[in-house]
């Protein structure tokens, strides 16, 4: 479709770059990227947000996508390629693959299926394996399923997909403390204090390209504003809190059904999660005047019991240490000694 011109802006950025603003509401669209991990991530670290964010296609995640785009073999021909999962244990995923072929304009119209082709991936050696009985399905068949699911695959475990930057950008704004204000998502409010993040995510969807594009809008300093976007941030701090309470409560029950030991690397976890809730409603409170009451306490509560859990005053619980973490307590415990 053609692009027409568009009417001149009432306004431009510069008009209301003074004006006070309580945060963004930011959201964004993925092109077709086809950069290597390696240049994604140089990507990202350039623009500076940690690589760590950036995830890599697992092999056995490849080995899915490569077994999806072998679909069809010939078009013309009417051949089309169906992987059907057989078993998937600890160690391996095992597929057979179907061969499907029209017979038409015979008067009898029929599909005619072969399966004479396994798919085997080894998940200790991240490799594909192949069992194939080449005289049921043809030679050159077999040799063509196998060339196209061994590429799709080896090119996966090399490069991102659209899905990879999206989950990239997704984890940073829920990094900046940004959450939906849409029930189907897609479009999050962050804070002001993360001006210089937003500027720096839609330099780095620039860079990727593609029709990739990061985009942002004020969210002005007014009453109403303030009321609804502090309505949408204590729903999503309560889903949050109201989540990790199903979890400790789930947690303490299989704890103490089981053997009662449970690693305090676990309840670390737990409490620095709680923390993060805790510290939340405390930047939503100073900016956009707000008491979040409740979901203080309860994420207060909630610390309270994991960090007695971790003191040894839960019955049923019992802590299991690391040496380094019975290192660190001793350390920790250890007099300091008073200057001479």
């Amino acid at each position: 479709m053609a692009k027409g011109s568009f009417a001149v802006a009432k306004f431009d950025e510069q008009q209301y770059e003074g004006t006070p603003r309580i945060g963004w509401l930011v959201w964004y669209k993925v092109g077709g990227v086809r950069q290597s991990f390696k240049e994604a991530q140089e990507i990202v670290e350039k623009n500076g947000f940690p690589v760590n964010n950036m995830t890599m296609t697992t092999p056995r995640w490849a080995y899915t996508l490569a077994l999806g785009e072998v679909e069809v073999l010939d078009r013309k021909a009417e051949v089309k390629v169906l992987p059907r999962p057989i078993r998937e244990t600890a160690d391996y995923a095992k597929h057979q693959i179907t061969i499907e072929q029209a017979h038409l304009g015979s008067g009898n119209d029929r599909l005619e299926y072969t399966a004479q082709m396994i798919t085997t991936f080894n998940k200790v050696t991240g490799k594909i394996e192949f069992e194939v009985e080449k005289a049921s399905i043809g030679n050159v068949v077999a040799d063509k399923v196998q060339e196209d699911i061994l590429t799709s695959f080896n090119y996966h475990c090399k490069h991102i997909r659209p899905w990879t930057l999206s989950t990239f950008a997704h984890r940073e704004i829920r990094d900046w403390w940004g959450f939906a204000v849409r029930p189907a998502g897609g479009v999050w409010f962050v804070l002001d204090d993360r001006t210089d993040k937003v500027r720096a995510m839609e330099k780095t969807f620039l860079d990727f390209g593609s029709g990739s594009k990061f985009l942002s809008h004020p969210v002005i300093d007014t009453a109403s504003w303030r009321e609804a976007i502090a309505e949408e941030a204590d729903r999503d701090m309560e889903e949050q809190v109201s989540a990790l309470a199903g979890e400790w409560t789930t947690l303490l029950k299989e704890i103490k059904e089981g053997d009662g030991k449970v690693r305090a690397s676990i309840l670390n976890t737990r409490i620095a999660r709680l923390q993060e809730v805790i510290a939340r409603a405390t930047a939503y409170e100073q900016m956009l005047s707000y008491k979040a009451l409740d979901v203080r306490k309860v994420a207060e509560d909630l610390t309270t019991q994991v960090r007695n859990a971790l003191a040894g005053k839960t019955q049923g619980v019992e802590i299991l240490t690391t040496q380094k973490e019975q290192k660190e307590k001793a350390k920790a415990d250890r007099p300091v000694k008073a200057e001479q």
